[in-house]
C-alpha cells in the first residue's frame, strides 16, 4: 500500500521524488524510523533503477548502426557497471550489499516490463520501424523523467522524444503520442495510491521495517 501511495505522490509532486519523500515521512512517523536509514535505503533504490536503466541504454546501443569504437564502449560500459555501482554500495551504503543481487535482480525486471510496455504500446500504434530506437529515447527519457522540473515528470519525457525524434528523422507526432499514452498509463496504475487506506492498526508492529545503522 506504501508503495502505491508512493506512486501516486510521484504524480502529483515534481521530478518523480515526491512518493519517496512521502515514504520517509510515513515510516518515521508510524514506525519511528529515524529519517537517515530510510533515506539510504531509497537512494539505493532510486540508483539501482538508474544503473538498470543504464546497462539496457548501453545494450541498444550494439544494436545501432554505430562506429566500433561505440560498440566497444557500450560493451565496455556494461562490463563495468555492476561492478562500479557495487564499488559505490560498498564505499557509501556497506549495509546494503548483502541484498545487493536481489535488488539489481529486481530493478532490471522491472525496467524491462517498462519496456515491454512501450513496444505493446508500438504495436498498438502499427510497429513502426526502428523500435529498438524509440525504446532507446524512453529510456533516455526515462533518466530525465526524474528532474524536478515539472509536475510528475509530465512535458519532460515528451520533450525527449521530440527532439530524438527529430534526430533520427523519425515520425514525430507517433513519438509523442507513445511517450503520452505511457504517462497515461502510469497515471492510471497509480491510481489505487488515492484511495487505499495507509494506517496501520499497530504502530508497534513495523518497529524493524527498516534496520537501524547498529
Amino acid at each position: 500500500m506504501l508503495y502505491y501511495r508512493g506512486m501516486f505522490f510521484n504524480l502529483l509532486l515534481p521530478g518523480g521524488i515526491g512518493g519517496d519523500g512521502y515514504k520517509v515521512f510515513y515510516i518515521k512517523k508510524w514506525f519511528g524510523q529515524r529519517p537517515g536509514p530510510v533515506i539510504k535505503a531509497l537512494i539505493t533504490d532510486r540508483l539501482s533503477g538508474l544503473v538498470a536503466i543504464i546497462g539496457i541504454i548501453l545494450l541498444l546501443v550494439n544494436w545501432l548502426a554505430v562506429s566500433f569504437e561505440w560498440r566497444l564502449l557500450s560493451i565496455g560500459g556494461l562490463i563495468l557497471i555492476y561492478p562500479l555501482f557495487y564499488l559505490f554500495l560498498w564505499l557509501f551504503f556497506r549495509k546494503f550489499l548483502p541484498i545487493f543481487g536481489r535488488v539489481n535482480i529486481l530493478a532490471i525486471c522491472v525496467q524491462v516490463l517498462q519496456v515491454l510496455s512501450v513496444i505493446c504500446l508500438l504495436a498498438a500504434l502499427g510497429n513502426p520501424n526502428g523500435i529498438h530506437i524509440y525504446v532507446l529515447l524512453f529510456l533516455v527519457s526515462s533518466i530525465a523523467f526524474v528532474i524536478p522540473i515539472s509536475v510528475g515528470g509530465l512535458g519532460l519525457r515528451e520533450v525527449v522524444f521530440l527532439y530524438g525524434s527529430r534526430f533520427f528523422m523519425f515520425d514525430e507526432e507517433l513519438s509523442v503520442t507513445v511517450s503520452l499514452m505511457f504517462f497515461m498509463l502510469n497515471a492510471l496504475s497509480s491510481l489505487p495510491g488515492a484511495f487505499l487506506s495507509m494506517e496501520p492498526k499497530d504502530k508497534s508492529s513495523g518497529t524493524n521495517v527498516v534496520a537501524t545503522d547498529h
